[in-house]
C-alpha cells in the first residue's frame, strides 16, 4: 500500500518546483518591465529638465558655453559669441533691454535668482525660445566673481501656447471669432471709429428658448440650429462688420461704418435689430426632417453715445440683453441709462441679500388654504408658507423685487434651503396636523440639490414627509426635463406632495401633465378674479377644472376674494380655494386658533 505513494509525492514535488519557477519568471519579468519602465521616464524626465550654461568669469572675461547651451542657441558647428555683447545680439531685439537689465540685477547684492523668457534669432534664421535664470558666484566677501545663464528649451510650450491661443481665437462649432477675438478686434475697431468720427453698434443676441430645442431635439438638433443661426448672420454682414458667438446661444455682431449724427446711427442699428429678429424667426430644419422655431432677444449699444471704451459697450449692449429676455423675449431694445441704474441697482441688492440669512431678515407668513365642501364650508386644511424680507434701510422689499435677483445670482438655492427649514420647524409645532406648502425656483433644481435640500429639512424638524407640499412652476420642469424628472421623482419616493403651480399663466401643455408626476393643481388667481364676469375666464376655469377632474387631481384656486368667486367654484367642482376671503398672508401668531397653538 506504501509504494504508490512514493510516485504520488514526486509528481507532487516536481509540480511545486515548476509552480515555483513559474513565479519567479513572471516576478523577474515583470520586475524588468518596471525597470525598463522606470528608466523610460527617467530618459523622458532628463530630456525635459536638461539645460545649457554660459558662465562668464569677471571682470569682462570670455564666454564659456556648455554643448547644451550651443544646441539651444541654435550654435551647432558655428563659432559662438565670446562675449556678453555678442551673447545679447543672439536675442530679439525685443529682449536685449530686458536681458541687460537682468544682468545688472544679478551682480547686485541682493539678488534673487529669477527666471525670463527669451526669444533666440539662430543662424538659419529661424526662432527659438528659451528660459534663462541669471545667477552671479561671489567670493567670500560677497563679490561677484562671476556671472552664468542658465537656459532651458521653451520652444515646445511656446507653440503649444500659441496652438492653444490660435484654436481660442476660433468656434470649433461654428467657425465664428470667440469672446476672446471680439476683445481685440472691438479695441481696433473702436479706435477706427474715433479716427474716423463715425460711429458703431454692439448687438448682444440670445436666442429664446434654445435650451428646449436640445431638450426635445438632442444635443446634435441644437448644434445644427447654432449652425445655422450663424450661416444667416453671416448673410446680413455688411462690409467692415464682425460677427462673434460668446458661447452657448449667445452672439455679437458689431456694426461699424454708421452716421456721425447719433439719431440716424441709432435708427441703423434698431433696422439691423428688426431684421436680424425676422431672419432669425424662419422655420430651422433639425435633424431626421424636423422642423424647428423659435425667437430672438437682442440688446444694442451705440458708440460713443451709450460707452466710449470696448468693456462698458459690450457691458451696455449685455444689460439691455437681458432686460429683453426678462419682457418675454422675441424683440429688441435700446440700452438706457434707466436700465444701469436699474442694473446697480439690483447688484446693490444682490449684495445685501448675501447677508440677509445671517442678519435675521427674512420671515414667514401664512396664507390659510381651506378645503371648499359641497355644502359650501370651508375648512382649513393647510398653509403655504411665504417669503418675506425686511430690509434694514429700505423696509419690507416685495417678493417680485428680490426673487429675480436672487434667481439671476444664485442666491435663492440658499434662502430656499432657509424657507423650507424654517416652514417645516413651524409646522411641526402646530397641534394640527395641517399640510404645509412651500414654492421651490427653477434655480433650486438647476444649481442646487432640492432632493438632499428636502431630505436634511425633514430630518432636521421631524416633519412626516406627508404634510410637506412642494409648488412648482411648469416653467421650472420645461427648463430642463430630464433633470426636474428626476428631482420630482425622488421628491415623491420620499414622500413628498408636488404641486403645480399657476396652472393657466404658462404653456398649459397636457403633456406636462402627463408626464410629470404631479399630486395637486393650482389654478392662477388671474382666472379667478375675472370669472363672474369675463365668459372666457370662466370658460378657461370650467375647462380646467373638468381636465383635472378626469385626471384625478385636486385643484386648489388661488385669488379667491368673493362669496360669488367662491360659490361658482364650488357649482364646478373645485376642492380647495385660497385667497383673502379665507385670510391674507399673516405671522403665523395671528392663526393659533387654527394651529391649535
Amino acid at each position: 500500500m506504501s509504494e504508490p505513494v512514493v510516485p504520488l509525492f514526486l509528481a507532487l514535488g516536481v509540480a511545486f518546483l515548476l509552480f515555483l519557477g513559474l513565479l519567479s519568471w513572471r516576478w523577474r519579468r515583470r520586475m524588468q518591465q518596471r525597470v525598463s519602465a522606470f528608466e523610460q521616464d527617467r530618459n523622458r524626465l532628463q530630456s525635459l529638465l536638461q539645460v545649457g550654461e554660459v558662465r562668464q568669469d569677471l571682470p569682462g572675461g570670455s564666454l564659456h558655453w556648455s554643448a547644451e547651451a550651443l544646441h539651444l542657441f541654435g550654435l551647432e558647428g558655428d563659432e559662438p559669441p565670446a562675449t556678453l555683447p555678442q551673447l545679447l545680439n543672439r536675442l530679439h531685439p525685443s529682449n536685449r533691454v530686458r536681458a541687460e537689465a537682468a544682468y545688472e540685477r544679478a551682480l547686485s547684492a541682493d539678488a534673487v535668482p529669477s527666471w525670463d523668457s527669451w526669444t533666440v534669432l539662430h543662424q538659419d534664421g529661424s526662432v527659438g525660445w528659451i528660459d534663462v535664470c541669471w545667477e552671479a558666484s561671489r567670493d567670500a566677501q560677497g563679490h561677484p566673481t562671476g556671472v552664468r545663464v542658465i537656459a532651458r528649451d521653451a520652444s515646445r510650450e511656446r507653440r503649444l501656447e500659441e496652438q492653444l491661443a490660435q484654436a481660442g481665437q476660433q468656434d470649433v462649432l461654428t467657425g465664428l471669432p470667440t469672446r476672446l477675438s471680439l476683445r481685440r478686434q472691438l479695441s481696433e475697431m473702436l479706435e477706427q471709429a474715433r479716427a474716423s468720427g463715425q460711429r458703431l453698434a454692439l448687438l448682444c443676441l440670445d436666442l429664446d428658448g434654445f435650451r428646449g430645442i436640445n431638450d426635445r431635439w438632442g444635443h446634435r438638433a441644437g448644434d445644427r440650429l447654432l449652425q445655422d443661426v450663424a450661416e444667416r448672420l453671416r448673410s446680413r454682414m455688411a462690409p467692415g462688420d464682425f460677427l462673434a458667438r460668446l458661447g452657448g446661444d449667445e452672439f455679437v455682431l458689431v456694426q461699424s461704418g454708421l452716421p456721425a449724427d447719433a439719431a440716424r446711427a441709432s435708427d441703423a442699428a434698431q433696422r439691423r435689430a428688426a431684421e436680424l429678429l425676422r431672419l432669425l424667426s424662419r422655420p430651422y430644419d433639425l435633424a431626421e426632417e424636423r422642423q424647428g422655431q423659435l425667437t430672438a432677444s437682442i440688446g444694442l449699444a451705440v458708440f460713443p453715445t451709450d460707452a466710449s471704451v470696448s468693456e462698458a459697450l459690450v457691458e451696455c449692449a449685455d444689460t439691455a440683453l437681458h432686460r429683453a429676455k426678462s419682457a418675454g423675449g422675441d424683440q429688441w431694445l435700446n440700452y438706457t441709462f434707466e436700465m444701469d441704474r436699474k442694473a446697480q441697482h439690483n447688484r446693490a441688492l444682490d449684495q445685501d441679500l448675501k447677508q440677509s440669512i445671517e442678519r435675521n431678515e427674512f420671515t414667514l407668513a401664512w396664507q390659510p388654504q381651506a378645503a371648499l365642501e359641497p355644502s359650501g364650508e370651508t375648512v382649513v386644511v393647510g398653509f403655504e408658507a411665504l417669503l418675506r424680507w425686511r430690509h434694514p434701510e429700505q423696509g419690507l422689499i416685495s417678493p417680485d423685487v428680490f426673487i429675480p435677483v436672487a434667481e439671476s445670482s444664485g442666491d435663492i438655492v440658499a434662502i430656499g434651503e432657509w424657507v423650507l427649514n424654517a416652514a417645516c420647524q413651524e409646522a411641526m409645532r402646530w397641534a394640527r396636523p395641517l399640510r404645509v406648502g412651500v414654492n421651490v425656483s427653477p434655480t433650486q433644481v438647476q444649481r442646487g440639490d432640492i432632493v438632499a435640500s428636502v431630505r436634511s429639512a425633514l430630518l432636521a424638524s421631524r416633519l412626516p414627509p406627508h404634510r410637506l407640499e412642494l409648488e412648482v412652476t411648469e416653467g421650472m420642469v420645461i427648463r430642463d426635463v430630464g433633470r426636474a424628472k428626476a428631482a420630482l421623482t425622488s421628491l415623491r419616493e420620499l414622500g413628498v406632495a408636488i404641486t403645480l403651480d399657476d396652472f393657466g399663466t404658462g404653456y398649459s401643455s397636457l403633456t406636462t401633465l402627463r408626464a410629470f408626476p404631479f399630486d395637486r393643481m393650482k389654478l392662477d388667481r388671474g382666472f379667478v378674479a375675472t370669472m363672474t364676469e369675463d365668459e372666457v375666464s370662466a370658460a378657461i376655469v370650467g375647462g380646467t377644472l373638468d381636465l383635472a377632474r378626469r385626471l384625478g387631481l385636486p385643484v386648489t384656486a388661488e385669488g379667491v376674494e368673493t362669496e360669488e368667486q367662491r360659490e361658482q367654484l364650488r357649482l364646478q367642482g373645485c376642492s380647495e380655494i385660497q385667497g383673502w376671503l379665507i385670510g391674507r398672508p399673516m405671522p403665523i401668531e395671528h392663526w393659533s386658533d387654527l394651529t391649535g397653538g
